[in-house]
């Protein structure tokens, strides 16, 4: 998947959550307007007649009913949502023709709208739009309402740029949404990557170990992770490099072995990163003891064997590697780390220039 595509399904995901959330304030400030309606009601303090009295009831049952299924099932949010705003938009249908003593009944249309644009989007808030046009048309063709001309369009156009600008809103937010997404997959990348090579640096790393070691689900508990093995590799006399020919020169060499890195590990499952200094790693999921070692000699050969070019009198790079895998009883990622640090030691003690698999 593209960065584009994961930003985009991050803001779409955050959006999702944000309006879920709203929609829990919709239900629960809808479920206070329905019981300050109904009780008045059935008490007979506001006289909104026997029909609109049971849609009070109803809609204040159906909204109960909606927010506890909205809490207790999240994933259910576009089916809640939606039967939310049918019954709204049928509870706010009906007063236009049964309080017909209440002029400003009308206005109900608008919080409707406006919630139906910002919980289920533009679609729906457009058919929200073109079905209170329409419920007023018939209200106001059975002589329902007692308005003029003037105050009827004024209804309509109010209603129609209401929509435009929670369209507008809608199309600013969703953007707004995908760049931040966007920054932050970006933020994310920079800090599990090395600037100097590329590679992934030691969080990285580490985070890729923890997530293959951590405890699996408890149906496969029984199973546990898979084999998996990890190199270390030690630039030879470094320091010397740095002190002959400087920095500049030391930080060419980590880059163009970095290259050779990815070059050797090209095509399989296999991840360098540099861990620090002019060290780096291997990580080599579901590869072997024999495997890792044949990977990690190539690596060593390629390196021992390559022109470098960054100075004339550089010569001749070679490196030292340590490899550990899980098949040794290493079940834990401070434990294959530990295991591979200490084999590329020994082969550093050893005279180095070779690679050492770390026996226990």
């Amino acid at each position: 998947m593209s960065e584009s595509a994961v930003a985009s399904r991050r803001a779409f995901d955050r959006a999702r959550d944000i309006r879920r959330r709203f929609l829990m304030v919709v239900l629960a400030v809808a479920l206070l307007w329905g019981g300050l309606m109904t009780i008045p009601s059935v008490l007979g303090w506001m006289p909104l007649g026997p029909v609109q009295s049971a849609n009070n009831l109803a809609f204040f049952v159906a909204n109960a009913v909606a927010l506890l299924a909205l809490v207790f099932w999240p994933g259910g949010f576009v089916l809640i949502a939606s039967g939310f705003f049918l019954a709204a938009f049928a509870y706010v249908s009906g007063a236009q023709f049964f309080v017909v003593h209440d002029q400003l009944r009308v206005l109900l249309f608008f919080p409707l709208v406006g919630g139906a644009f910002l919980i289920l989007g533009s679609v729906a808030g457009w058919a929200m739009i073109a079905g209170a046009f329409g419920i007023f048309a018939i209200a106001l063709g059975s002589d329902l309402f007692d308005l003029t001309p003037l105050a009827a369009s004024t209804f309509v156009l109010t209603l129609t740029v209401t929509g435009v600008f929670f369209q507008v809103f809608e199309a600013q937010t969703g953007s707004a949404l995908h760049t931040i997404s966007r920054q932050n997959l970006e933020l994310e990348a920079a800090a599990r990557q090395d600037s100097l090579t590329g590679l992934w640096n030691r969080r990285a790393l580490q985070e890729s170990l923890s997530r293959h070691f951590e405890p699996p689900p408890r149906p496969l508990r029984s199973v546990g992770p898979g084999i998996l093995s990890l190199a270390f590799v030690d630039v030879d006399r470094f320091k010397d490099i740095n002190d002959r020919f400087g920095h500049a020169a030391g930080d060419a060499v980590l880059v163009a072995i970095a290259e050779i890195l990815r070059t050797v590990l090209d095509g399989s499952d296999a991840v360098a990163a540099r861990i620090g200094g002019e060290e780096f790693a291997i990580l080599l999921p579901g590869a072997r003891f024999t495997e890792a070692l044949a990977v990690s000699e190539a690596v060593r050969t390629a390196i021992a064997g390559a022109d470098l070019g960054v100075v004339p009198e550089l010569g001749r790079v070679t490196v030292s590697i340590g490899v550990a895998s899980s098949e040794a009883d290493l079940g834990s990622a401070d434990a294959i780390l530990r295991a591979a640090d200490a084999a590329m030691y020994r082969a550093k003690r050893d005279g180095r220039d070779r690679v050492i698999a770390w026996m226990g």
